[in-house]
């Protein structure tokens, strides 16, 4: 193989490691060993339906203000590890943070009444609270209030790699 052919393609392939890094925040976390189930009003997110490009969601920052919303995933193994990614426009400039807890947890923070949580078989859920704050300052008014689309990705891991990163689909 010719030595500048081999230098170009190692040079595309650092570019689009560093493109798929941008604006991309991500968590790796390990499913509960117990099968609790809370039913709640709440999108819901799970490895099953978690393609590229199918889990596109909204929020509304409000006059530059804090967003959040909450999410329920459902459907992993138990004591699995997974990747949640979240990506977003970068015209949008946006700094996110996410976070996981557990069905427990969720009912004391919302001090909800425990007896609410069913066990159900095969199957595990844990809260996601995506929290979301504008990244930069206008004093147009017409960004006063804007709405950043962003889209979830959850992968399962398996020996440390992410099963997900060989699953993607161009349209």
């Amino acid at each position: 193989m010719n030595y500048w052919a081999l230098l170009s393609r190692c040079l595309a392939l650092v570019y689009l490691v560093n493109y798929t890094a941008a604006n991309t925040e991500k968590v790796i976390f390990r499913s509960p060993k117990t099968p609790f189930y809370l039913s709640q009003d709440l999108p819901v997110i799970g490895p099953v339906d978690s393609r590229v490009g199918t889990l596109v969601y909204e929020l509304n920052m409000t006059q530059g203000r804090h967003a959040m919303q909450w999410f329920s995933v459902e459907n992993m193994g138990f004591n699995w590890h997974y990747e949640l990614r979240l990506c977003w426009p970068a015209i949008m400039p946006t700094e996110f943070e996410i976070n996981i807890f557990s069905v427990e947890d969720y009912i004391t923070i919302h001090d909800l009444d425990a007896s609410r949580t069913q066990v159900k078989d095969n199957s595990t859920q844990m809260m996601l609270l995506i929290s979301a704050t504008p990244d930069f300052v206008t004093h147009l008014p017409d960004m006063s209030d804007t709405t950043v689309k962003f889209e979830l990705v959850l992968d399962p891991l398996v020996l440390e790699s992410c099963l997900g990163a060989f699953s993607v689909r161009f349209s």
